[in-house]
């Protein structure tokens, strides 16, 4: 009878396992292809240069960096599409342009608490 209760309770448990692990697993199936997709626009911004201190990943432009704690100090490419980062908000200014797959240790400093970010 013991026998007959733990294969019982193996049989129940490795349901319980395999189904709490299906939802899991497409789940994760579907954050692969958003990854996937989102691939094509991604710069890592850091604050200091050197890629140093606070860091964000940004997948989309962006027209005011203030909201994400301003100018960025270095940077690193990798996505896909070329960022381009201005001086100005709205897109505006001097800008500099961080070809795919490449890293910046130093941005240019322009002084301002604010530029903008769109990728190409």
């Amino acid at each position: 009878m013991r026998i007959g209760h733990i294969v019982a309770t193996s049989t129940a448990a490795a349901a319980l396992m395999l189904g709490a692990a299906l939802p899991a697993s497409a789940a994760g199936s579907h954050a692969a292809a958003d990854t996937v997709k989102g691939s094509k626009a991604k710069v890592v911004v850091y604050q200091d240069p050197m890629f140093r201190g606070r860091f964000e990943t940004l997948t989309h432009s962006i027209r005011n960096l203030s909201v994400v704690g301003g100018y960025p100090g270095s940077a690193r490419n990798m996505g896909k599409r070329t960022a381009v980062f201005y001086s100005k908000v709205d897109y505006r200014g001097a800008r500099f342009s961080l070809p795919p797959g490449h890293v910046a240790a130093y941005l240019p400093n322009y002084g301002v608490h604010g530029g903008s970010l769109r990728f190409r």
